[in-house]
């Protein structure tokens, strides 16, 4: 037995698709407005100095390249971060980025892109780093934070920069010469590698301050890796 289709069953789908197209298209103008307003918002202005250490809300902006350091410049206060605490069971110490960052001391460093001058190249110069900065130099150690690949491969990560937040990657703040450690798994060995993902670098510490060849500070800390551990490692 034929079933004769009822009236208007045609108008079902096509109402359907009327209203998905509708829903679609009412979405995309929405997406299309938001944009348009972001767009159009006025620009927040950038915050000056690091992302990681910064001062408290009254105290003034960290000098630019070249500007005098004003005597009561304020830098965060070593007791509001977590010092290191006593070795694992390996032997590793605990040390984080910020803790090392932390100390007071001058640290000349090459401008941004669209404020380098060679003329604000130092001419004489001598790295003064303090002495309990040079106390963590040879000590076996363990650095918290997100890796930013520099020598890698199909086989793995051989350098590795550790930086103690996402802000340091790609388009975010750049970190002061301070604020990230080298490290150099060897010849043999590499690390995996973890994209957006807090690790564990243990090696030994080098506090060594290096220089450019026009005399600007380019890097304080680098780490002979043991090994790196991943975030679902014990």
């Amino acid at each position: 037995m034929t079933q004769t289709p009822k009236k208007g069953w045609w108008l079902k789908p096509a109402l359907m698709g009327a209203v998905g197209a509708a829903l679609v298209t009412w979405i995309v103008q929405a997406q299309m407005a938001e944009e348009r307003r972001l767009m159009e918002a006025p620009a927040a202005p950038i915050p000056r100095g690091s992302a990681f250490l910064q001062p408290a809300a009254d105290a003034p902006p960290r000098p630019g390249p070249g500007e005098e350091v004003p005597a009561d410049f304020r830098t965060p206060d070593l007791a509001s971060i977590s010092a290191p605490g006593a070795p694992d069971k390996n032997g590793y110490l605990s040390v984080p980025i910020p803790y090392l960052a932390g100390f007071e001391w001058e640290k000349p460093q090459r401008a941004g892109v669209f404020e380098m001058q060679q003329s604000d190249a130092p001419q004489s110069y001598e790295l003064k780093v303090p002495d309990e900065l040079l106390a963590f130099d040879g000590k076996k150690v363990a650095v918290e934070g997100f890796m930013i690949p520099l020598d890698a491969s199909m086989e793995g990560v051989r350098r590795f920069a550790m930086v103690p937040s996402r802000a340091a990657c790609c388009w975010g703040v750049k970190p002061d010469v301070d604020e990230w450690v080298i490290a150099d798994m060897g010849e043999e060995r590499r690390a995996t590698l973890y994209k957006d993902m807090r690790v564990t670098a243990y090696g030994t510490l080098r506090v060594r301050p290096e220089t450019d060849e026009d005399g600007w500070l380019v890097g304080v800390f680098s780490m002979e890796c043991d090994r790196l551990r991943g975030p679902f490692e014990r």
